[in-house]
């Protein structure tokens, strides 16, 4: 690990935990904020760059400057969300807010935490109802209906909003029928006097540890291992753990990695081990890769860019093995008109696979080189998945 990386996690431990932070007066700060920044959490120490040793008064009003615009920007969109939810009430839909501000209510100042969308997850079988009522009064559609099959996205007054008809992107184990049942329990979260209904905590930290998972496919940042941290700082203590929240992450398929991301957070991220020890089996090795992958990669992968597409991409190919098989495979589903109207060409659909990875890398302006260090990486990917768990992009399709 890096030194700037050492201080940018010293520095979240103490924004978040209040942990001792002892640093250089030498430290180079905007190498740090640049480093908080690629993972989306640079906002999150604003309350104590006064007390930063060797930070000049440039560098220190940028970065106040940018936790005023952050903080804006949160109030803003609480204040679009309460709009939303009240229109969505008046009809009588149903709905809660999963991520965004259900995640943000954990923190010490909630208004730190960097804000994307508005999502909304709606009561089974009425999304597309809140839609329709959403264009009748003044929403417009960021993307063609058909564009995702779990969500419409919509935009007004420069937030974006998210329609959830479900939640789970692969075969669940039941997360989504689990979402739905707790709409009808939906609880009261409170945030600057904006209030807004969320899912009971079992529920909320299912999707917050779900979340975190799709996003490792493309590059988990420090904002996303956060959103988890502080939940579990919150509710997920052991009494929870072992009463229902294992075996409901058993279901779908998510315990290990619910037990290393946690573990992690404790030994690198200031998260208290007190009435956690559910996570102590957690062996050190897993928790640095995860680590070591998280700050490589940045929220949504922008440190590793066009790069991390390539190596998703080559995740679809497993071990050497299985590795014409599953070529094989994929190249059957890439080009499936090409070969119900060339039946003769079915045998070398492998061949087809092998040219589309290369295309794809390519034309993301990757040289050979870089082509295949994507291939090594995206090994080192699964041997990650491997030890947390998980299954791959290939295994998730199957």
């Amino acid at each position: 690990m890096e030194e700037i990386q050492q201080t940018a996690l010293a520095l979240l431990r103490k924004a978040l935990f209040n942990r001792p932070l002892q640093a250089d007066p030498e430290t180079d700060w905007q190498a740090v904020c640049r480093e908080l920044s690629l993972h989306a959490v640079a906002c999150l120490p604003g309350g104590m760059l006064a007390e930063l040793p060797g930070l000049d008064d440039a560098s220190r009003q940028r970065w106040s400057v940018a936790v005023v615009m952050n903080m804006r920007r949160f109030y803003g969109i609480l204040q679009a969300q309460s709009a939303l939810l009240t229109l969505l009430q008046e009809a009588g839909i149903r709905s809660v807010v999963i991520k965004g501000t259900a995640a943000a209510m954990y923190y010490p100042n909630p208004d730190y935490r960097s804000m994307g969308d508005v999502d909304l997850l709606v009561e089974e079988g009425r999304a597309d109802e809140a839609m329709q009522l959403m264009l009748a009064n003044g929403y417009a559609l960021s993307e063609p209906l058909d564009h995702n099959p779990r969500h419409y996205s919509l935009n007004r007054d420069g937030v974006e909003f998210e329609i959830h008809k479900s939640f789970a992107k692969q075969k669940d184990g039941g997360l989504d029928a689990l979402l739905f049942e707790g709409i009808n329990k939906a609880e009261t979260a409170c945030i600057a006097g904006f209030e807004f209904p969320v899912l009971p905590r079992l529920q909320n930290g299912l999707v917050l540890l779900t979340h975190a998972y799709q996003h490792l496919q493309e590059g988990v940042g420090l904002r996303h291992v956060s959103d988890w941290m502080m939940y579990a700082a919150a509710e997920l203590d052991d009494l929870l753990w072992h009463g229902s929240f294992r075996k409901t992450a058993a279901q779908i398929g998510l315990e290990r990695f619910a037990v290393v991301l946690t573990a992690m957070a404790q030994r690198y991220l200031g998260l208290s081990l007190q009435d956690r020890t559910w996570c102590r089996a957690a062996d050190e090795e897993s928790c640095e890769s995860l680590l070591a992958f998280v700050l490589a990669n940045g929220d949504f992968g922008v440190k590793y860019g066009e790069k991390r597409i390539a190596a998703r991409e080559w995740m679809d190919v497993g071990n050497l093995r299985q590795l014409f098989g599953k070529l094989q495979e994929g190249g059957l589903r890439n080009h499936r008109r090409l070969f119900d109207s060339l039946p003769f060409l079915k045998p070398f659909a492998w061949l087809f696979r092998i040219f589309r990875l290369l295309f794809v890398s390519m034309k993301r302006g990757l040289g050979i080189r870089e082509v295949l260090s994507s291939y090594d990486e995206s090994r080192d990917r699964i041997v990650l998945f491997r030890r947390l768990g998980l299954r791959t992009v290939y295994e998730e399709k199957h």
